[in-house]
């Protein structure tokens, strides 16, 4: 399944932990939010990026023993962490 973006922003990092390892992809966005997509099974974009809200970022991933999955995966799923000027914020309370 498509991960998107969700919101317009750059491509900081883009993570790839192979077969064992966490994969992820970092993207920050303006008034000093980042977004951070984890357990991606590929990638569809590259480090510095220029990226839209809904643009396709990755792959989903997450099921144990998959690329990029990481050993603490409980099943297929996505990650999203959001931070504002580095401290995690609920996404519930930013996202409609």
């Amino acid at each position: 399944t498509v991960v998107h973006s969700i919101a317009d922003g750059v491509v900081f990092a883009v993570r790839d932990g192979g077969k064992t390892g966490y994969s992820y992809v970092l993207i920050g966005h303006r008034q000093g939010y980042a977004s951070l997509y984890g357990h991606v099974s590929k990638f569809l974009v590259s480090k510095g990026d220029v990226v839209s809200m809904g643009q396709g970022i990755a792959l989903s991933g997450g099921l144990p023993g998959t690329h990029g999955a990481g050993h603490m995966t409980t099943g297929a799923h996505v990650h999203l962490e959001l931070t504002k000027n580095g401290e995690h914020v609920d996404p519930r309370s930013v996202l409609r």
